[in-house]
């Protein structure tokens, strides 16, 4: 393991622009960005090491929820071509597979969604599929994030 951290060089240089740079800087312009940029390197800081295991568990929760959709309603998305879809920033291949197959999955969802409103057999057992669905989404995410 090589130290520091992601998360502690992220603390250490946020802690010292804070500390050391910021009351340095009159008020204005530069010191609201370097607030923001703060906020940022907090945010980071807080969530670096999350993003996979939040984009495997989205992926397996997507999987599960587009097969009971399509068993409930016989609706699939269309199969998608394998694109090598550019991810930048991102140097990890494993990662960068999590991040295209999250972004296939969520297209297939949207796409199957768009197909069952339109299709007219609206019930209840698949709007209570969607929803939770959406809701543990948004929970994940705002836990990657760091705001929950």
């Amino acid at each position: 393991m090589l130290r520091p951290t992601p998360g502690e060089l992220l603390a250490i240089t946020r802690r010292e622009l804070a500390e050391q740079v910021l009351p340095s800087l009159p008020a204005g312009a530069p010191a609201r960005q370097l607030k923001a940029a703060l906020h940022v390197l907090a945010q980071l800081e807080r969530t670096w090491d999350l993003m996979p295991s939040y984009l495997a568990a989205d992926n397996n929760d997507l999987r599960a929820s587009l097969a009971e959709l399509q068993r409930l309603t016989g609706i699939s998305a269309p199969a998608r071509r394998e694109t090598a879809v550019e991810v930048p920033g991102v140097l990890d291949e494993a990662l960068r597979t999590l991040i295209r197959d999250n972004e296939a999955l969520q297209a297939d969802l949207d796409e199957a969604q768009q197909a069952w409103r339109t299709s007219g057999r609206q019930d209840e057992i698949v709007a209570r599929l969607l929803l939770d669905l959406h809701v543990r989404m948004g929970e994940r995410a705002r836990l990657a994030a760091g705001l929950a």
